[in-house]
């Protein structure tokens, strides 16, 4: 069950569970200490309940280790101790990171970069910029999700939140890039020649990261020469996982990429008894065989489905219960494009038990989403209606623990979903032929943005509803609805936006969908006289020539259409 802000208290409340020097201190969260200012750490101490703890990777004991380890922070920060405040700085990141608060992340992995520059350990300089790369490709992901959502739902809002969400897409890139190279740059000045194979590894990762996909073959390339010429066959296999997957998915280039296949699942069969590492193995292995599972499905689905009871089984002995989640959830999605909607819906709901168990957020609301579309497209609409409800209410509480964490632009993007579902219920109501429920969703999600005060958002969703009610035919809410949008610009005072909205957004709508030139007219003339009061000349200009453009196109249209322009509309008036 998710946590809201009640149950965060409560378990802060709660006595903490020592955990992990083995989750806390292994080499996949820290870089190998250089000998200038790391103290020695005590990793044997309480290793036992640390494995089983971090096998648990659930919101729970995550937020009992963030209050361990903040108090353990306070205590280094007063002995004046910047080595271990740094160390256990990187650890909070960590912890936010694996629960999504990458906001929080961000600032801990920042603070020990800062320490680690000042005392110049340039090798966790380079392991932290890493670090700090990897979350902002996470934000970047997150950020293409929310926008998937908003057009999955058909609704994509001009909020203040989707206006910035554009901007980090557009510019997020290019600083994950920029951090990259930093810290190749330090690990190839060190000489650290597996710190400079992972950041190849990773670049050669992401589109956005080279320039083509010979770039992408080189640097995996260069990073596999590496990982073999210092032994590592850890980092071997992993690329050999990923030259496969760019053979078989992208160059299509089938033996090539089964022999790489082969080779990568020998080497994780000979190296997984022996390493101590067994969880970071494992995902990989697991990630391998869903690769392998996507490329058979069109093709041979009983032995995809093999792969996938073989990733499905690894995550299941790992712990990994946010990729056995995943994988279950794909399942899904592929019967999903198959259109056999009990197996989809069986999937789903297996996937949505697990988010549940971990306190997973994001996947929780993911999943009740799919079901709510699932059963909408279906016809159920009743059942959709019971999980877009059910959606709202984690949303609501995702968005409180968020805030209660401190990670206010998590938040916000649970915050800014709830309208778009409220949209979704609003149009449920509307097959529904339930008038007072429908009308009652749509306040409810002019609330949300009432409460961000986001001004911007609230008009733009009256005329996504106002749309709405014009494709359903239904005039006279349409009309309702645009003039609340033009009152918020009149309460404000925001006399330009007002005019902007009327020229640009309503005069259209009356002259091409209502087909009624005279009150389009009217609304053009209102904006040309409010541009005139507040002195905009460019915006009279522009007013003048819509205006003039407007006539002539009435002119043509009604020597085209006699009958159609005698037809004087008897609907209320704009005004």
């Amino acid at each position: 069950m998710f946590l809201n802000a009640k149950n965060i208290l409560l378990i802060f409340q709660q006595s903490l569970i020592l955990f992990t020097y083995f989750l806390i201190f292994s080499k996949s969260v820290i870089a190998e200490p250089s000998k200038n200012n790391v103290l020695p750490i005590n990793k044997q101490q309480f290793v036992n309940q640390a494995e089983n703890f971090a096998q648990q990777r659930i919101i729970p004991s995550q937020l009992k280790a963030i209050r361990k380890w903040e108090e353990e922070l306070l205590k280094w920060q007063t002995l004046g101790d910047k080595s271990q405040a740094a160390l256990t700085l990187i650890k909070l990141g960590e912890i936010y990171k694996d629960i999504g608060a990458t906001k929080l992340a961000l600032e801990h992995y920042n603070k020990a970069l800062s320490l680690y520059r000042e005392f110049d350990n340039r090798l966790q300089e380079a392991f932290i910029l890493s670090q700090i790369s990897s979350i902002y490709i996470i934000e970047l992901e997150r950020l293409k999700e929310e926008r998937n959502f908003h057009s999955l739902h058909s609704l994509y809002v001009n909020s203040r939140q989707s206006q910035l969400l554009l901007e980090k897409i557009r510019s997020t890139p290019e600083k994950v890039l920029e951090l990259y190279q930093k810290s190749l740059r330090i690990y190839q000045e060190l000489n650290n020649l597996s710190g400079e194979a992972s950041i190849l590894n990773k670049m050669a990762q992401k589109r956005y990261l080279y320039d083509s996909d010979l770039d992408k073959h080189k640097l995996l390339q260069k990073s596999l020469a590496i990982y073999q010429e210092i032994g590592d066959k850890q980092g071997e296999a992993l690329v050999l996982g990923f030259l496969s997957e760019f053979n078989l998915m992208e160059y299509r280039n089938d033996q090539a990429g089964w022999d790489l296949f082969d080779r990568a699942m020998a080497i994780y069969g000979e190296i997984t008894p022996q390493n101590s590492d067994g969880f970071t193995i494992g995902k990989a292995q697991a990630n391998l065989l869903t690769m392998a599972v996507d490329y058979w499905w069109s093709d041979n689905q009983r032995k995809a489905l093999e792969l996938y009871e073989q990733s499905l089984k690894i995550y299941q002995e790992i712990g990994d219960k946010k990729g056995e989640a995943l994988a279950i959830k794909n399942m899904g999605y592929r019967y999903f494009l198959l259109e056999d909607k009990e197996k989809e819906l069986e999937f789903y709901t297996e996937a949505l038990g697990i988010y549940r168990e971990i306190g997973d957020s994001f996947g929780i609301a993911n999943i009740l989403d799919s079901l709510g579309r699932a059963y909408y497209f279906s016809g159920d609409v009743e059942k959709a209606l019971e999980f877009y409800n059910q959606e709202l209410e984690i949303l609501q509480e995702a968005s409180q623990f968020y805030s209660q964490i401190g990670d206010s632009e998590t938040a916000l993007i649970f915050e800014y979903r709830q309208p778009v579902i409220w949209f979704a219920i609003g149009n449920i109501y509307s097959k529904l032929q339930d008038d007072k429920n429908e009308i009652e969703a749509y306040k409810q999600a002019r609330k949300v943005y009432q409460e961000l005060r986001d001004n911007e958002g609230e008009i733009d969703f009256l005329i996504k509803v106002a749309e709405y009610y014009g494709n359903q035919e239904n005039l006279e809410k349409m009309v309702e609805f645009l003039t609340q949008a033009v009152k918020i610009y009149q309460e404000k005072g925001d006399f330009q936006a007002e005019a902007n909205l009327l020229r640009d957004k309503i005069a259209g709508i009356y002259f091409y969908r209502l087909k009624d030139s005279e009150t389009g007219f009217e609304i053009l003339n209102k904006s040309l006289k409010i541009y005139r009061q507040i002195g905009k000349t460019e915006e009279v200009a522009k007013t003048l020539s819509r205006i003039g453009y407007l006539y002539l196109y009435t002119a043509e249209n009604e020597l085209q259409n006699p009958l159609e322009s005698k037809r004087m509309s008897k609907r209320e008036r704009f005004f």
